[in-house]
């Protein structure tokens, strides 16, 4: 090995730590033996633009591209130069001609497939880190694959990547926090694909291992609508449900949670759970996030078998009992934009139909002794 090859080792690790005076020094000290060597004039240009010399970055990191053509470190040079200036299409240019010299580099590789993500090319995410993985099949390298899969929208092949990975989670050499986020995102992809009862099983079997309970216990309430005898998992839906809204009684969300789980609103609010109510017209279906009222986990909202409009419950109580089926009503929400708050109207979800007197009374009185004894649980 080289002194100049040496001394750029040294200068690459200088960068890294963000000593960019010595990694200037170190670079002249190898450029007055050896002036046109490429690696060094590239280095030096890209410390160079960490320094905020741009033009002078730019014409150094070109110069040593004449004299390393041949030369991976050059244009992965080159391209953390462009990454740099938020120029990502060339910067994947000149990683993909890097990969071309040396194909088995893994930090190229990594970068590559950072900046295909960011471009939304997800089918090129799939290929860098499935040559990543190929090259060294480490437990991370794995779980990456596999949450590429998910981003490029093939969740089979992501949970066919994670397998019996469940054992290895647990054991493997990772925080608390990151085994629990990696249980989560495979929880995701369940919820996604609409497994509810592999999801109810998993989430059963890694609790202890999930560091937001709040999170365990939203995805279990979800499940309890959807899957098995309705009315023993209704009934342990309730439960959830009950137990969420009196940590939070703001979130809307429990309550429609809570009106699903309630036999006597069957007629008008009806369960997911297969099959529903046979004196329902409504069919379980999830409905877009923007129909979603703020905060807490999606649950199921229900569309219409003729119109399939969009239905569901009001956000407010007021609403609910004075809708009209398969109307979507509009709520104020706001949002800050600067320094100022906008008004938006989003749309609140209404009954699958207009509601009878006795059924807004049922509603009514539902919702005040719901208030009711959360009040008195938290007095």
């Amino acid at each position: 090995m080289s002194s100049a090859e040496v001394n750029t080792r040294a200068i690459a690790e200088f960068i890294e730590t963000k000593q960019y005076k010595k990694a200037i020094r170190a670079a002249d000290t190898t450029l007055k033996k050896h002036p046109n060597h490429g690696e060094t004039l590239c280095l030096k240009g890209l410390t160079k633009r960490y320094l905020g010399q741009k033009e002078e970055a730019y014409e150094l990191v070109k110069e040593g591209l004449k004299h390393g053509l041949k030369s991976y470190v050059c244009w992965h040079v080159y391209g953390l130069l462009h990454r740099h200036d938020k120029d990502y299409l060339e910067a994947i240019k000149c990683y993909r001609s890097a990969l071309k010299i040396e194909p088995s580099n893994a930090q190229i590789l990594r970068d590559l497939a950072l900046l295909q993500v960011h471009e939304r090319d997800f089918a090129g995410a799939v290929q860098s880190r499935k040559k990543l993985y190929d090259q060294k099949a480490t437990h991370l390298n794995k779980f990456g694959l596999a949450m590429i899969h998910s981003l490029a929208g093939e969740d089979k092949e992501a949970l066919e990547i994670f397998g019996e990975e469940e054992e290895i989670i647990k054991n493997i050499d990772l925080s608390k926090y990151e085994r629990s986020e990696l249980l989560f995102f495979k929880a995701s992809i369940l919820e996604s694909q609409k497994e509810f009862s592999k999801l109810l099983e998993f989430l059963t079997s890694f609790d202890a291992s999930m560091v937001d309970k709040l999170r365990v216990k939203e995805l279990k309430a979800k499940c309890h609508l959807f899957i098995g005898d309705p009315e023993a998992n209704l009934k342990e839906g309730s439960v959830l449900f009950t137990e969420l809204h009196k940590r939070n009684p703001e979130n809307h969300v429990y309550i429609l949670g809570l009106l699903a789980c309630e036999s006597k609103f069957k007629g008008f609010w009806p369960s997911p759970c297969e099959g529903g109510s046979s004196s329902s017209t409504a069919t379980a279906k999830s409905f877009p996030k923007n129909m979603l009222p703020d905060g807490g986990v999606p649950v199921a909202g229900w569309m219409s078998q003729t119109s399939w409009e969009f239905t569901g419950a009001s956000a407010s109580t007021s609403s609910s009992a004075s809708g009209s089926a398969g109307a979507a009503g509009d709520k104020a929400v706001y949002r800050k934009v600067g320094s100022r708050m906008i008004k938006e109207n989003k749309p609140a979800l209404r009954p699958v139909r207009k509601l009878t007197n006795d059924e807004q009374k049922d509603l009514l009185q539902y919702v005040a002794e719901l208030n009711e004894a959360t009040a008195d649980a938290q007095a």
